[in-house]
């Protein structure tokens, strides 16, 4: 698996996106996943961010995702209609890290 964070030079200094977040097909359903995720957004807090953004799709393929964060505390923080050539919207999670909920 891979993860990690990106901060855009030019957005608020308290934010931060996951950047880059995938596990190996032949290894889902081991806790990687969830170890990862866990991982980053720990990492987070320790660099002080306030919040963590996440971009991800409306397409069937990415409802295993959508379902995914949201199990793990992020909640839909917005979206952006027909954003993909297949007019697939995108959809923006986010978790607050001042809590550790």
């Amino acid at each position: 698996g891979v993860a990690g964070l990106h901060h855009y030079l030019w957005g608020p200094a308290e934010n931060v996106w996951l950047a880059w977040f995938a596990v190996d097909p032949t290894q889902h359903r081991r806790g990687l996943g969830r170890r990862l995720l866990e991982f980053v957004v720990n990492r987070a807090r320790q660099l002080g961010y306030m919040k963590i953004f996440i971009e991800t799709y409306s397409t069937p393929e990415f409802a295993k995702a959508r379902a995914f964060y949201e199990a793990r505390g992020f909640s839909r923080a917005g979206r952006i209609d027909s954003y993909l050539p297949d007019g697939g919207d995108m959809v923006v999670f986010c978790k607050d890290l001042t809590t550790h909920a």
